[in-house]
């Protein structure tokens, strides 16, 4: 079946647009509500008159142009799509259909949109991944094969009814990764204490337990402001055992003395 017949669109790129795949037995033609019809005209940019009111149906979709051989794209899938008026959206698939308007087969997805979990304004998304929180499927809406651009996965995040989107084909990784610190000894590391961040100097690594002892560094009295920090010479101040995880970074910075280190921000 062919695909969206947009006079402006080249032969070879509607074809690769996608292509609505299935038997003659498993495709079906079904009457469009009034609702429908001028869903696919403001879809289609048409007036909703030209549209006819029967379309044919099926289950699922080919994708030349995605995936690395092509993608299929199945009723009940998820998939990002871009729309002129929403952005990037998540919508899961209900089906395909092709529908005669002003003269020309149009190939379309309808489906529901997934809306992102916002609190105070901002989109969550999981802590470790940067996936996005979603709602469950709600509002109908149908869009032209030209702006799927990638399949995407549901899973359900049953502590909040909702889900996160397994979105693995991301174009660009969205959140900054945590790398993990392998202090050694000598090295002057950031620590995440419990009331506030701290410097010192680690005396002992233990890589089986991933515990170091760390030696506090005390901000200058002398030089307030300068991002200097002295090390006790009669080490006054004990050390601290503190588990790798809690270490933010190896800090960058210079001795300047035995006793005196410069931190570099």
């Amino acid at each position: 079946m062919a695909t969206d017949a947009d006079p402006h669109t080249p032969e070879h790129d509607r074809y690769n647009s996608g292509i609505l795949i299935g038997s003659c037995m498993k495709m079906k033609f079904e009457e469009l509500s009034q609702e429908n019809i001028a869903s696919i005209g403001f879809c289609c940019v048409i007036p909703q008159q030209q549209v006819s009111r029967v379309a044919v149906t099926t289950k699922r979709a080919f994708f030349p142009k995605l995936g690395y051989d092509g993608v299929v794209v199945k009723a009940g899938e998820t998939v990002v799509v871009t729309d002129p008026g929403l952005g990037d959206k998540f919508v899961t698939v209900e089906n395909f259909l092709s529908v005669l308007a002003n003269n020309q087969y149009y190939s379309l997805l309808k489906g529901q949109i997934c809306h992102e979990v916002m609190e105070d304004g901002e989109v969550q998304t999981q802590f470790w991944s940067g996936f996005h929180f979603v709602q469950k499927p709600t509002e109908t809406i149908f869009l032209r094969l030209n702006e799927i651009k990638r399949k995407v996965m549901l899973y359900p995040n049953n502590e909040e009814e909702n889900f996160v989107v397994l979105d693995y084909s991301r174009p660009t990784t969205p959140y900054i990764p945590i790398v993990p610190c392998f202090p050694e000894k000598g090295d002057v590391v950031q620590v995440l204490g419990e009331e506030e961040e701290w410097f010192g100097q680690v005396t002992s690594v233990s890589e089986r337990n991933k515990l170091a002892q760390v030696q506090p560094l005390t901000a200058s009295a002398r030089w307030p402001g300068r991002n200097l920090y002295m090390k006790e010479r009669r080490l006054r101040i004990s050390a601290e055992t503190v588990h790798w995880n809690s270490i933010l970074q190896i800090a960058n910075g210079k001795w300047h003395s035995g006793t005196c280190w410069e931190w570099l921000s």
